[in-house]
C-alpha cells in the first residue's frame, strides 16, 4: 500500500511505497524514482532495465517539446567516449535530424534539414534548394 506524505522541513510531497517513489519538491521539480530532483523532471531508473514513456489516448496522443532552439535528443550515457547523440532539433523555421558530439558542444552532423517555411527538405545539406535536396561526397547534387 503507498503512502502519501508531506515533509514541511523538506518541503517536498511523497509518494511512498517502498522507497521514495515519487516526489514533488517546494520549486515544482518532479521526481520519479531521484528523491532529489534536479530538473523540471528527473526520472530515475526505477527498478527496470528499460524504462518507458508511453503517452495513450483514445485520440491526439502526442509528446511536446516546447521553447526556443527545442530539441528532443537521445543520449546513451553508458556508451563509451566519442559516441554521437542522437537529436531532433528545431530553430527558427527550420528542423533538423542531427548528431551532436557526446559533450553536447558541438553539432557533428546535420543529417536532414527541413524549411519549414516552403517545404523544402535537403539531405546533406542545411540550405536545399529543390523539394528534395541531395547533397553527397565531392559537391554532387541530385
Amino acid at each position: 500500500m503507498a503512502s502519501i506524505i508531506f515533509n514541511p522541513f523538506y518541503k517536498k510531497i511523497f509518494l511512498y511505497q517502498n522507497s521514495d517513489d515519487l516526489v514533488i519538491n517546494k520549486d515544482g521539480k518532479v521526481g520519479i524514482g531521484a528523491k532529489d530532483p534536479g530538473q523540471i523532471l528527473d526520472w530515475n531508473g526505477i527498478g527496470a532495465t528499460i524504462n518507458t514513456l508511453v503517452v495513450s489516448a483514445s485520440a491526439g496522443a502526442r509528446i511536446a517539446v516546447q521553447g526556443a532552439d527545442a530539441s528532443l535528443d537521445l543520449v546513451d550515457v553508458g556508451a563509451t567516449a566519442d559516441r554521437k547523440w542522437f537529436s531532433i532539433y528545431n530553430n527558427a523555421d527550420k528542423a533538423y535530424i542531427r548528431t551532436i558530439e557526446d559533450d553536447a558542444a558541438d553539432v557533428a552532423l546535420d543529417i536532414m534539414t527541413f524549411d519549414l517555411s516552403n517545404g523544402k527538405v535537403g539531405i546533406g545539406t542545411t540550405s536545399p534548394g529543390n523539394k528534395l535536396h541531395v547533397y553527397g561526397s565531392g559537391g554532387t547534387t541530385i
